[in-house]
């Protein structure tokens, strides 16, 4: 749960919030003396340079880190998102990316899977984290984050984490769109919604890069809204990033946060369209489809019992050479059935639900 503070947190204002249904994550920079990031970085170097591998330990080890979590504006972003009562989740890791043999590589920040130094723990696949525990729903709302916290200065060269804007609500990763490769300075923690598509880039330094990851969980709906918030208006927020518009299921979210009972809207005149769109590889269509109303409960259920006898419910499992099955189940292509990582709903599903 989150510690008590003397000071005030800085909650987010209308703006910001938008900001974080459109683009999916905010850049926070805490209000501590920039010494805690130095003594945080040199303590991380120390423990996993010359001790062991702590995983969720970390924060354990590393108590100083808490002063960061803390600290009003941190504590202010996630009660915004997440309301009082929000959880620090008990897990937590290091990220750590090794300088790559081959410095000099030009790569364009698109690129999936190139190359990461030996030894390091950060993926430069592009993916969305898997759920702790295991086996749940992704949620669509707001009700997991990940925090990702730079105690010491990260410029492109050391190999940021990189980030998909707007990708929060994808079934699976597409093809790479609104990518954010920036110079991080010291300190800085990004807060994302759990399911945004994120990879690891190349150290071309000579340093090792770390980087500590937090997760947080919402533990109750909201009833009112939990930030400064003034203007009950959904719009698209200037700072907006991604090349699409959602002004349906971003508005959903906007007013699902602020505990709305708001209905969603009739956008379509026939709901065969729709659901015609569900499962499309093109985000912004399935989306739209799935938040912009004109659906009725029959059409949704047809939807839904469609995919009925098909057994997604029993793991897929990955074989070995000999075809005898292995106990890691096969996400290829990213089914849509039961597997011990993130289950990604049929798209009726999130509608039904939309729907109330």
């Amino acid at each position: 749960m989150e510690h008590p503070s003397p000071e005030p947190p800085v909650l987010l204002d209308d703006e910001r919030v938008r900001e974080f249904i459109a683009n999916g994550f905010l850049r926070l920079t805490p209000d501590v003396d920039e010494t805690v990031h130095q003594e945080v970085d040199a303590l991380l170097r120390y423990a996993l340079e010359n001790e062991t591998w702590y995983g969720n330990n970390i924060l354990a080890r590393v108590p100083r880190m808490h002063t960061v979590l803390d600290c009003p504006v941190v504590r202010g972003a996630l009660l915004s998102l997440l309301g009082e009562g929000y959880y620090l989740h008990p897990h937590r890791a290091i990220h750590s990316s090794t300088p790559v043999e081959l410095p000099e590589m030009e790569l364009a920040p698109e690129t999936n899977a190139p190359p990461m130094g030996k030894g390091s723990a950060a993926g430069s696949g592009w993916h969305q984290d898997a759920q702790s525990p295991l086996s749940r729903a992704r949620h669509h709302l707001p009700r997991y984050l990940i925090g990702f916290y730079f105690p010491h200065a990260v410029p492109v060269a050391m190999g940021p984490t990189r980030i998909q804007a707007g990708s929060h609500f994808y079934a699976q990763p597409v093809q790479p769109s609104g990518v954010v490769l920036n110079d991080i300075p010291a300190g800085t923690f990004l807060l994302l919604h759990f399911d945004m598509v994120h990879a690891g880039f190349p150290n071309r330094t000579d340093r090792t890069r770390y980087m500590a990851k937090f997760v947080f969980t919402r533990t109750r709906n909201p009833r009112t809204p939990s930030w400064n918030h003034a203007d009950s208006a959904w719009r698209r927020p200037a700072a907006c990033l991604p090349d699409f518009d959602l002004p349906n299921t971003w508005a959903h979210m906007w007013h699902w946060m602020r505990g709305s009972a708001r209905g969603l809207p009739l956008a379509y005149e026939s709901a065969a369209g729709d659901v015609a769109q569900f499962d499309s590889l093109h985000q912004p269509s399935r989306l739209e489809a799935i938040y912009g109303g004109g659906h009725t409960v029959d059409s949704l259920q047809v939807a839904l019992l469609a995919h009925a006898g098909k057994d997604r419910h029993e793991r897929a499992l990955m074989q070995d050479s000999t075809g005898e099955p292995v106990p890691r189940d096969d996400v290829r292509g990213y089914p849509r059935r039961w597997n011990e990582r993130a289950v990604v709903m049929e798209d009726a599903t999130y509608a039904l639900a939309a729907q109330g």
